[in-house]
């Protein structure tokens, strides 16, 4: 397969990616494209470690692995435009360059040929001047019909590359559109389902820690109904930041839904979850709120949060469970509190 390194242009990427599919005997569908792009241009790590940790243990890739991989990292069908029509334009301009390159290769060949051609027809063309005189027109039409093919292939190619570059940056983003949302810009409930099942799935590999936090605003509805939908709609974006601001890089943050937020902390113990938990409560009861609209105080909210900490038995659903089930507990002992 080919080494995992950037590429000078993605135009030689998708080279690679069509020729690594068709050495691991890979259907050439867009989905298996989509992903083995992304691995070799090291566009998601999270992504390349999963291939690596399967390539490590000797399993192999395969069609199945493959779409499994593009379920978890790209949009689906229903989040926006079909990203397989992108994807599928991708496809296509890949193997337009790859016709471009074969292209300028029998070029070369053509020009090498005829310049061995001439080496030959020299020895009896060129005796006289008139002879030499036509064989250096016939060179120098040699030549030029050359250069005039490799600058129209140069240009197809430059213009395949910028479409390229194009399409993987619409596909991209429309990743991107699909997993995040459309008011806090944090993750959304759907994204953080496919990363919760594929961080569990690594830490029972790993045999690593992993929590879970559920939290969400205390008293939100009565918030909304004394101050209106758009100062409630202000604390979410603020909450989320908090939030964001709060966490690693590794980590992920989502709306879970409403005011509810959600937080999975990979290699993470319980002891430090909770003191996590423990320092957003406070930053986030000490903001002093402010409608940004007309200046007017708002005072402050509080939130409370629930800690579930990963077992060898876990599933997604049974975490969930547990961080519900300690969140209701905060609650129950009074809000503005971590329990686990």
């Amino acid at each position: 397969m080919s080494a995992l390194h950037p590429k000078t242009t993605p135009a030689e990427l998708g080279i690679d990616t069509l020729n690594d599919l068709k050495k691991m005997a890979i259907s050439p569908f867009p989905t298996h494209y989509a992903v083995w792009f992304s691995h070799l241009e090291k566009a998601n790590s999270q992504l390349s470690t999963e291939i690596e940790r399967r390539v490590n243990t000797g399993a192999h890739i395969s069609d199945k692995f493959l779409e499994e991989v593009y379920e978890r990292y790209f949009p689906t069908p229903d989040a926006g435009p079909d990203v397989s029509e992108y994807i599928n334009e991708l496809l296509d301009q890949t193997n337009t360059v790859q016709q471009i390159s074969n292209s300028l290769h029998s070029n070369t060949e053509l020009l090498q040929e005829g310049l061995t051609d001439a080496t030959v027809r020299a020895e009896t063309e060129c005796q006289t001047p008139a002879g030499a005189e036509t064989f250096v027109a016939s060179l120098i039409s040699t030549a030029k019909n050359a250069i005039e093919r490799n600058e129209a292939l140069e240009r197809d190619l430059i213009e395949a590359s910028s479409t390229i570059v194009r399409l993987k940056s619409d596909v991209e983003a429309m990743a991107k559109d699909a997993n995040t949302d459309f008011l806090t810009k944090i993750s959304n409930r759907r994204h953080f389902y496919k990363e919760l099942e594929r961080l569990i799935k690594a830490a029972h590999y790993d045999n690593s820690e992993l929590c879970v936090v559920i939290c969400d605003v205390d008293h939100f509805k009565k918030f909304n109904d004394s101050y209106g939908h758009d100062v409630g709609d202000q604390v979410l974006v603020l909450v989320a930041a908090i939030l964001r601001d709060n966490v690693k890089g590794q980590d992920v943050v989502a709306r879970y839904g409403g005011e509810e937020f959600a937080i999975i902390l990979p290699n993470t113990s319980q002891k430090d979850a909770v003191n996590l938990a423990n320092t957003i409560r406070e930053a986030i009861s000490r903001r002093k709120l402010v409608d940004r609209a007309t200046n007017e105080p708002l005072g402050s909210i509080t939130m409370s949060f629930g800690v579930a900490r990963l077992s060898p038995i876990s599933s997604s659903e049974s975490i969930i469970k547990d961080a519900d089930a300690a969140l209701y507990d905060a609650k129950r002992a009074g809000r503005n509190r971590v329990r686990y």
